[in-house]
């Protein structure tokens, strides 16, 4: 995002969907990927080692991009009970 607001790429991948982004973003520029392994994934939410303040100034401090990109910032920074 440019001063204005402007998205200055094409494609914006998704860390939800990240295997689907990776191939998407490699198909369009002529690349081919495989699955991507998910190596040292842990067992722990990162949602619960933040308390609910922490996750308000996160979601503050990223506002726009939360907005920018179509997120709630209940559902991408908030405590999940």
């Amino acid at each position: 995002m440019n001063a204005s607001g402007d998205c200055l790429v094409d494609y914006v991948g998704r860390f939800e969907s990240f295997n689907q982004a990776v191939q998407l973003a490699t198909q369009r520029i002529g690349m081919q990927c495989n699955e991507i392994p998910h190596l040292n994934a842990s067992d722990i939410s990162w949602h619960s080692l933040l308390d609910q303040e922490s996750c308000e100034w996160i979601a503050d401090i990223y506002k726009e991009d939360i907005i920018a990109f179509g997120y709630k910032p209940e559902d991408a920074f908030c405590v999940k009970g």
